[in-house]
């Protein structure tokens, strides 16, 4: 019904309540005015009834003045004549009880018939019955009370009664035929007239309505003729002054107001669409050169898995995959503050110095240490770059972490089941100065070959079904649960687009990586032996460097000596080689000769991390100590080279005559060090107390580059 009725024309809302009203009204008059007809009509037939009845007991006083009352054949022919007058339907005398008394009971004709004539004659009181609509009548009773004076007659002359007995009663019936005709036709004429009047009143008022709404009707048609062609030169015809017609006014001036709104904004489109035009070339350029920039065909390498989901066009989400030297996996996942071209070009800082000091084989502290400078340099304060950089050692089977501002990865094992899962332990680069930023790392070491590291940003668990209920890092560990690595990622892929649903786009970019350790390769073969020439030529270069303990604590050396050497000869295809005994050299010389740790802290539980933590301790208390580093090429008489590297450190030394050439078993987690020298190098050599050691590594000749 609420519905109809704000379908409703407004024509018709105005016609319906006020035809209704005028309808019931009339309605109301036309009951009232017959009511009021009918009472009259009845009103003077009573009246006329009582009047008939007093004339024709008038004419029995005049028979009894004569005498004739005596008579009763007198009487009833009397009686008859008036009974026959026109519209008398029944006539009779009723006898009172003082008459009875005093002139005998009288003829059956004159006697009480009913209750209504004694009801009369007891109270002296007219009585009135109206009769059915099946018999329209009047019936009267009249009584008739002895009086001295009654239309100039005694009564109490004839009557031994006291004044105001009642001597008798006159009862007349009229037919009210003619009565209810006259009604009826009152009733049809007045029907007629209500008919005729509300048709004329339904088109007077419709007419008015008409006229009074004329201007809301041609604003409407203006306003639909609008909406069809959208000319907005048409205007509304006002005619009037009053609320409508100033409604009226005000389209036409916001009409004009549109017109000019219009081609402001034509000329603005314009501009727009060569914008969007531009801003289209803009990104696709944008695009390929920061596809470029953040070296995604870099990001291909069998131990790793990743997904990548930008909200926007832009991902602010980055991810790199690299490899040192000496075979270590590197991976970074970062996250730039907000969405889109910004975003992304926020985690541009972070590409250069992952993948440059990666390929020298800077440890990852070292890394993080020089993303944070950079993005310090870079960013504004506002922004700043969430990341994560893991570092791992397949040869020694340690994870390294660099957690900030990311939510931590997490270590699944062979079965899928979370292992460990690291610590949030810093702040998102670009928040601190160098000077304050904390480069710590996470160390743990594994020891199921089959296990997986997940890292992921906070896209994956803040992602939002349709529900708006977050998905969360415990439905990410158990879809993760499975044995077969490959089963596990395509797990981890399906939860995340079967939760996400029908949602069209995120709400945050999303990158997830997972790195398999059963395919990072950690065996280097051992070169194949070549024969020692038994005569040396000279040397073609020789470098040598000193490092006091206040420069070891501040210098990643490793990679300082390899790109010097790589400078001098490009030797980039053992460049690994050279790399890990680089490495293995100068680490022993530092953990074992200056810091004297026992490698033997690694064979128990949590050893690596305890190892590592030991280490960083006694590296921080130590305040004397050097390693002298010795690098020089030889060249043998038949063309050949080779690398001859010489490290000795301040240190007490070790008793080296038993270290042969033996490699001790993989299942030992230290002792490692000295079997991979053998296997690379052609010549090992521990000299003096055991603090100096001289190795000798063949190059390939220079035919061959």
């Amino acid at each position: 019904m609420k519905a109809w009725w704000h379908n409703l024309s407004l024509h018709n809302k105005l016609q319906m309540p006020i035809q209704f009203v005028l309808l019931l009204m009339l309605i109301l008059a036309q009951a009232w005015v017959t009511r009021v007809f009918e009472q009259k009509l009845f009103e003077g037939a009573e009246q006329k009834a009582i009047s008939s009845a007093t004339q024709s007991f008038l004419g029995l006083n005049a028979m009894m003045l004569n005498g004739n009352i005596n008579q009763p054949q007198a009487r009833i022919i009397y009686f008859k004549k008036m009974a026959g007058h026109d519209g008398v339907m029944d006539f009779h005398l009723v006898r009172g009880k003082p008459v009875q008394d005093q002139f005998g009971i009288g003829l059956p004709e004159e006697q009480a018939r009913d209750e209504l004539e004694r009801k009369a004659l007891s109270s002296n009181l007219v009585q009135i019955q109206r009769g059915s609509k099946d018999r329209p009548a009047l019936r009267v009773v009249v009584p008739f009370a002895a009086e001295h004076d009654f239309h100039g007659t005694d009564c109490l002359q004839c009557h031994h009664v006291r004044e105001g007995a009642v001597n008798g009663a006159v009862s007349l019936t009229i037919s009210l035929e003619r009565e209810y005709t006259e009604l009826n036709n009152v009733r049809l004429w007045l029907s007629a007239g209500q008919v005729i009047l509300q048709v004329a009143l339904f088109f007077l008022v419709w007419l008015f309505i008409r006229n009074a709404i004329r201007t809301v009707v041609r604003l409407q048609r203006t306003m639909l003729a609008i909406e069809m062609d959208g000319d907005l030169n048409k205007c509304v015809e006002i005619e009037s002054g009053d609320e409508v017609g100033r409604i009226a006014r005000v389209f036409n001036e916001f009409l004009e107001y549109l017109k000019e709104l219009k081609q402001q904004l034509a000329g603005k489109v314009i501009a727009l669409e060569g914008y969007q035009a531009r801003n289209e070339l803009d990104q696709r350029i944008a695009s390929g050169y920061m596809n470029r920039l953040i070296a995604l065909d870099k990001l291909q390498d069998s131990a790793v898995q990743f997904y990548l989901k930008p909200a926007e066009n832009f991902n602010g989400d980055l991810l790199a995959i690299s490899r040192t030297p000496d075979n270590r996996l590197h991976l970074l996942l970062a996250d730039s503050t907000g969405h889109g071209l910004s975003a992304a070009l926020a985690a541009m800082p972070m590409i250069h110095p992952f993948y440059s000091m990666t390929g020298k084989g800077f440890a990852i502290s070292a890394i993080a240490k020089e993303i944070n400078n950079k993005v310090w340099q870079v960013l504004p304060v506002s922004h700043f770059v969430a990341a994560i950089i893991v570092s791992v050692d397949a040869k020694s089977q340690v994870v390294e972490v660099w957690s900030g501002g990311c939510p931590p990865p997490f270590i699944l094992n062979s079965k899928g089941e979370c292992e460990h899962q690291f610590k949030p332990r810093h702040l998102a680069m670009g928040i601190l100065p160098p000077t304050q930023f904390d480069a710590s790392v996470e160390y743990y070491s594994y020891h199921d070959d089959g296990a997986s590291l997940v890292m992921f940003s906070d896209g994956v668990i803040e992602l939002e079904n349709e529900s708006g209920e977050q998905f969360g890092l415990q439905r990410l560990i158990n879809a993760a649960r499975a044995d077969d690595a490959a089963t596990r990622w395509q797990n981890i892929n399906r939860a995340i687009a079967d939760y996400s649903g029908n949602k069209i786009s995120n709400n945050d970019d999303i990158a997830l990586m997972m790195a398999q350790f059963n395919f990072l390769g950690s065996k280097k073969s051992a070169r194949e032996a070549m024969p020692v020439p038994q005569t040396q030529g000279q040397g073609a270069w020789q470098f040598a460097l000193t490092l006091p303990m206040h420069q070891i604590k501040k210098l990643d050396v490793v990679p300082l000596l390899l790109d010097i050497e790589q400078q001098i000869d490009k030797h980039k295809e053992h460049g690994g080689e050279i790399f890990m005994i680089l490495s293995e050299l100068f680490n022993n010389a530092l953990d074992h000769g200056l810091l004297k740790l026992n490698s033997g802290l690694k064979q128990h539980e949590d050893g690596m991390e305890k190892y590592f933590d030991e280490r960083a301790m006694r590296l921080a208390d130590l305040e004397t100590g050097q390693i002298q580093l010795h690098l020089e090429k030889m060249l043998n008489e038949d063309g050949s080279s080779f690398l001859r590297i010489r490290v000795k450190d301040s240190g007490d030394g070790f008793d080296h005559q038993h270290v042969g050439t033996k490699i001790v078993a993989d299942t030992r987690r230290y002792g490692r060090g000295i079997a991979l020298l053998y296997s690379l190098c052609r010549k090992v050599q521990f000299l003096g107390n055991g603090s100096e050691v001289v190795v000798e590594f063949d190059l390939p000749d220079e035919m061959e580059k």
